[in-house]
């Protein structure tokens, strides 16, 4: 018998609550998501909130372009020197840009400009001699570079947007 005033007043706790209304609750939210794809737009609305296509997108144009202009205009320089700078300038200008934290596509783009460039400046090198640890110092230092240009760029921003006291 005990059990069952244990069962009677769990009842009367229960009962304060409005079943419909958590019902419709739920109702739309599986709504929505079968409307937008299940289990892909569940997936794609997760993906987007860590990693932005966009973001990763313009960061590459900006660390390749930053580093073949930056190689064309300083002369008596190595060009994989003022590469790593275009990249450096690339990272920075995707921190000052923005105001969340983009470090996730800032390296990659970076990674992908490093290895890029070193495969297609040194394709018969990276092809037919030592390519893959090559490849990989390419990236290694294009990645860091572009990662150091990021957080100097949010830095700045952060320094330029602070309210002076």
């Amino acid at each position: 018998m005990a059990e069952r005033t244990d069962q009677l007043s769990r009842d009367d706790e229960v009962g304060d609550v409005d079943l419909d209304a958590i019902m419709n609750e739920q109702a739309d939210t599986t709504d929505e998501s079968d409307t937008s794809g299940g289990i892909r737009g569940r997936i794609g609305r997760r993906v987007g909130s860590v990693f932005s296509i966009r973001t990763f997108g313009l960061a590459l144009v900006l660390t390749i372009g930053l580093a073949f202009v930056v190689s064309a205009v300083v002369p008596f320089v190595p060009d994989n020197l003022t590469g790593l700078v275009g990249v450096f300038l690339g990272g920075g200008a995707i921190g000052l840009a923005s105001d969340a934290r983009r470090y996730l596509e800032v390296g990659a783009a970076a990674l992908m400009a490093g290895a890029l460039t070193v495969l297609l400046s040194n394709f018969t090198i990276a092809v037919f001699g030592p390519g893959v640890p090559l490849v990989a110092l390419g990236a290694g230092s294009s990645g860091v570079a572009g990662l150091l240009g990021h957080y100097v760029g949010r830095d700045l921003r952060a320094g330029l947007t602070r309210e002076i006291e």
